[in-house]
């Protein structure tokens, strides 16, 4: 669906060149909801634009829809954006006209016939959830239902691809959770693909099936939602894993661990997708030799899955302690053996 191969951009800045974006790939696939995140100044919007064809690279290749951007012209260029739908983060609507007017416009701008026009708005509001809002003015709606009315328009022309660019960074918790469930509406029922760039893990957590990390114009990390939040690698991507994922342990039960006398370990445990399922944590209380305290636990819903974290301290001789963390290992639980000195 989308593919963008080693890309580099640059741009000219107040103090001299600005590398935009350094070497990037990234692939998605159709039917993905592939979320794209990292910091102001990352390189996010600049990537996001490519794939539109609003910037081009300096090197490198952006292919969508399996047609090269570079090698079309500006006839063939329009044709494609009618297949990519866009979504804003400040919405990008006509304040003084009403909500009909607001997502009938890409079909006005095509010359489409009114009936045909009249049939497609009525569709998508009532998918939005706003049959009854299309002759309300934007600027008499909330911010959510701005959004929604923002979703319609960019659904209007059936598109295969659906750009959101950080589309819930202005709503607040609740209103953003209700957009992010219309966005996997969007994919599900409607086969669109989500590319969505965004700076809030819980974005990602929500509705991603796959996430690239990016740092300095750089995808630092890419992987399965699963994959990168089980097990992330770049420390830019386990801060973002922290804001959603609490597996820390408090420097109060630290102080009390240490004032074990006993050998121990102390294990961070995560359990993911059918690990879940297994019980591992009475598995071990059975290896002889070991006690085993639960110094913490937590649980996240990742897309469909649950991960379920656990801090455990394994009390006993180092012999039984391995043994236990073979016996972890051997259930399919990611394991990481933690420093408390």
């Amino acid at each position: 669906m989308v593919q963008i191969d080693n890309v580099n951009k640059t741009f000219n800045g107040k103090n001299g060149k600005v590398e935009a974006l350094k070497g990037v790939s990234v692939r998605v696939k159709k039917g993905d909801i592939y979320g794209i995140i990292g910091f102001s100044g990352a390189g996010k919007s600049t990537l996001i634009r490519l794939v539109n064809g609003l910037e081009t690279p300096d090197s490198g290749k952006v292919t969508v829809f399996g047609k090269e951007l570079n090698g079309l012209n500006k006839s063939e260029l329009r044709i494609m954006r009618r297949h990519i739908g866009m979504v804003f983060q400040k919405f990008n609507l006509l304040e003084s006209k009403t909500v009909f007017h607001n997502v009938a416009l890409p079909l006005i701008l095509e010359k489409t016939p009114k009936a045909q026009i009249k049939k497609k708005v009525d569709e998508v509001l009532r998918f939005v959830g706003l049959e009854d809002k299309k002759d309300v003015y934007i600027n008499q709606l909330s911010g959510g239902q701005k959004q929604r009315v923002g979703i319609a328009r960019a659904l209007a022309t059936d598109p295969d691809l659906l750009l959101c660019d950080e589309a819930t960074s202005a709503l607040d918790p609740q209103t953003t959770e209700s957009i992010l469930k219309l966005l996997k509406r969007v994919n599900r029922e409607m086969g669109v693909t989500v590319l969505l760039i965004t700076h809030q893990m819980q974005v990602v957590q929500m509705i991603c099936n796959k996430v690239s990390v990016m740092e300095n114009g750089q995808v630092v990390e890419t992987g399965s939602v699963l994959e990168v939040f089980g097990s992330p690698k770049a420390e830019i991507t386990r801060k973002f894993v922290g804001t959603v994922v609490n597996d820390r342990i408090p420097e109060s039960i630290i102080s009390l661990v240490k004032e074990q006398t006993a050998h121990f370990s102390v294990e961070r445990l995560k359990f993911i997708g059918s690990s879940v399922k297994r019980p591992v944590i009475s598995d071990i209380c059975r290896v002889e030799g070991i006690v085993v305290n639960i110094l913490g636990a937590n649980v996240q819903e990742l897309q469909e899955n649950v991960m379920c974290v656990f801090i455990l301290q394994l009390i006993g001789a180092e012999e039984s302690i391995l043994e236990a963390e073979r016996e972890i290992e051997a259930n399919g639980v990611l394991r990481e053996r933690l420093e408390v000195n």
